[in-house]
């Protein structure tokens, strides 16, 4: 979940998550995951799955593995599968292989191949990869990165251009062309059937192999020690995605001086990741004019946490300027983007977009969002839909709508 929602206004988060928006209760703990804290996780995640929030559900499954207690992650990852949450099958599959219960595993992965599980899609792709059946693997993977799986895309690219893909990486050497051979682990969710190759490769001296086993022992075995040290091998030989881990681990360890000095080299070698990560750790640390060019670099790689980031910090002295990045955020769907253009088109008098922005919102669940869409409706005269909307936000909790509702003897 790396990539899960980051916040400049983490106060922000949380006060919408104490008011009951389970969208950002579940953001909260979406939080909480990527900096290891998996109990205060699973607190946000638990009261997000009580407003049947699915997502949640699995996320609370995900803390629990980390925590290494399986018979909760089961638990919740079976009601997320009641649930219909896409990928939820996977997940407890892989749960079930990676603990000796292979049948059951492939029953759930199968199960998830008919649902059109893209990573269930992937994870087929990496066993006809590893059984040499490249073509048969290559099919997998275009359906799984025609349904949104980066890694799938990549594994494309790499197996396209390789003429020695076919023949794998378990042949060893060091030739310049091997470090492609290596297939992305990027989740640790993915199967552990290739850590031997990873080993071997990495000891060979292959920078994504290292890369990929720092990984493995940072999410997987929490073995920090043996993290840190493939990080830093795979960092000699500057792979950019192992350095910014690397920082990772030392800003959660209040190391900042490192974090600051590995996360800066990796921004500084194009990363979109690291430079927002930069950008947010300066406008956190109070330097947020140092903060705004990182974020403005990882914005226009199109990421939408730096485009949300940048409006924010203009929104009060540059409110044109931050309408425009609000908006790139807002068109990816990022639920605080639209609410907070909406919030600003009201403001300068644009009310036909506001009233856009604030339905977008409002249909992805934005609980504060749904009130200011009410009383929009409302004042258009469309009574019945206004209603509906003052209740959605009402089973969310929202004292406000719960306040207008009361006071006109409706229940919700």
């Amino acid at each position: 979940m790396e990539e899960n929602i980051e916040r400049i206004d983490l106060e922000g988060l949380t006060r919408k998550a104490r008011r009951g928006d389970p969208e950002a209760q579940c953001a909260l703990g979406h939080y909480y995951v990527d900096n290891g804290e998996y109990r205060n996780a699973l607190t946000w995640y638990k009261r997000s799955a009580k407003h049947g929030n699915a997502e949640a559900q699995t996320g609370a499954a995900h803390a629990y593995r980390f925590l290494n207690k399986p018979k909760k992650a089961e638990k919740w990852y079976r009601l997320a599968i009641e649930n219909r949450e896409p990928g939820a099958k996977y997940h407890l599959g892989m749960m079930y292989i990676e603990s000796g219960s292979v049948e059951a595993g492939a029953d759930l992965m199968e199960s998830a191949l008919q649902d059109n599980d893209p990573l269930a899609m992937q994870y087929y792709g990496d066993l006809l990869y590893e059984e040499g059946n490249v073509e048969e693997a290559k099919s997998f993977y275009v359906k799984a990165a025609n349904l949104g799986v980066k890694d799938a895309r990549n594994k494309l690219d790499q197996l396209e251009g390789n003429a020695e893909t076919s023949r794998g990486y378990a042949s060893g050497g060091n030739s310049g062309t091997n470090d492609r051979m290596v297939p992305e682990r990027s989740k640790p969710d993915q199967p552990e059937l290739s850590l031997e190759h990873y080993k071997l490769a990495a000891a060979s001296g292959h920078a994504e192999a290292q890369y990929q086993l720092g990984m493995h022992y940072e999410l997987e075995e929490k073995d920090l020690e043996q993290a840190i040290h493939w990080y830093e091998e795979a960092a000699k030989q500057e792979h950019v995605q192992a350095i910014f881990r690397l920082g990772g681990i030392y800003a959660a360890h209040q190391m900042r001086t490192q974090a600051y000095e590995l996360i800066h080299e990796a921004a500084d070698r194009g990363y979109a990741k690291a430079q927002y990560r930069l950008g947010d750790m300066l406008s956190k640390d109070g330097y947020q004019e140092e903060a705004l060019p990182w974020f403005e670099l990882a914005a226009k790689q199109g990421m939408a946490a730096a485009q949300f980031s940048i409006g924010a910090l203009l929104e009060e002295k540059a409110p044109e300027e931050a309408v425009k990045w609000y908006k790139l955020a807002a068109k990816q769907g990022d639920t605080d983007a639209q609410y907070n253009l909406a919030f600003l088109l009201n403001e300068q008098g644009d009310y036909e977009g506001a009233f856009s922005w604030y339905g977008q919102a409002a249909r992805q669940g934005d609980a504060m969002a749904q009130h200011n869409y009410a009383i929009m409706l409302q004042q258009q005269g469309r009574i019945e839909e206004a209603i509906e909307m003052y209740k959605a936000a009402a089973r969310q909790e929202l004292e406000v709508s719960q306040q207008f509702l009361q006071k006109n003897g409706m229940a919700w």
